[in-house]
């Protein structure tokens, strides 16, 4: 079992390194994130609210391909694989949706920060502070509903308060970032909640695209594989359970998540993601 205090003799090791980037992402960083080593989940920077030049690239694939038709579904975008053809991709993100996602995100790199050695910290708290002063005085300007700007302030906040902390260098006690990841729980949640719902028209869009250039018999035989990785877990599982009512009752074998790293597999959830979104019961995980 997987636990904090296993975990901390070796984020302490990767935080000498370049590795600790990795840990800190989970994946490769994506386009909206500028700073020194890029934590995950980024804040936006300065025109995210503004346009959307590049999509996230999340995505990550099984290996080997299986045979047959297989579609790679991440938080944005859609990968139809078939032997024998090129690549269909449908991207079906929005810009809302990702300014929820990268808000809501910030506690967490509050709680991973900690885990890092002193210097690398206190660095990576005033480049965080600095973003989420940006931040703040463009919420009004963002695509969020006036009814859940509150809720964006109040994380933002929260969480500036917390890097404030971690600025000064000081050994945050583990019961303290605990106790903080269990007062963000709830808004953290809210979010990502709130960007699955803004999602769900687009990824109706894209899946009917994707069923309308399938052949005859494809779609009965296709595999649905859900790419994500643990930050965005919470809001996978949607995926999962949305593409198990499109199949149909006895077909859940055919949808299944993909691990980081490529292969499909169960998939285990982070002690840092379990702080913030309790359990998440995904797949074949126990």
């Amino acid at each position: 079992m997987i636990t904090l205090r296993s975990i901390v003799p070796k984020v302490v090791l990767l935080g000498k390194s370049a590795a600790a980037a990795l840990f800190l992402t989970g994946i490769a960083a994506d386009t909206f994130a500028q700073p020194s080593v890029a934590l995950y989940p980024p804040l936006p920077p300065k025109d995210v609210f503004q346009q959307l030049e590049h999509f996230p690239d999340p995505l990550t694939r099984p290996e080997p391909v299986p045979v047959g038709a297989v579609a790679v579904v991440d938080l944005t975008r859609i990968v139809l694989k078939r032997p024998g053809q090129a690549d269909w991709t449908r991207n079906y993100v929005t810009l809302a949706a990702v300014q929820y996602k990268n808000i809501g995100g910030v506690p967490m790199g509050a709680y991973l920060l900690t885990f890092c050695p002193a210097d690398f910290r206190r660095r990576e708290a005033v480049t965080y502070r600095r973003r989420i002063a940006e931040v703040l005085g463009k919420i009004d300007a963002s695509l969020i509903p006036v009814s859940d700007r509150p809720r964006q302030r109040q994380i933002l906040q929260a969480s500036d308060e917390m890097f404030a902390r971690i600025e000064t260098g000081v050994d945050v006690p583990r019961d303290e970032i605990e106790a903080f990841a269990r007062r963000m729980g709830p808004l953290v949640r809210a979010n990502f909640d709130a960007m699955v719902i803004e999602l769900q028209p687009s990824l109706d869009a894209a899946t009917a695209e994707m069923r309308g250039v399938l052949k005859a018999g494809e779609w009965n035989q296709l595999r649905i594989v859900i790419g994500s990785h643990d930050g965005v877990l919470y809001a996978a599982q949607e995926r999962y359970a949305y593409f198990k009512r499109l199949l149909g009752p006895g077909q859940e074998d055919r949808v299944s998540f993909v691990a980081p790293g490529g292969s499909a597999s169960v998939f285990r959830q982070s002690p840092a993601s379990r702080a913030f979104f309790g359990t998440v019961n995904v797949g074949r995980e126990p």
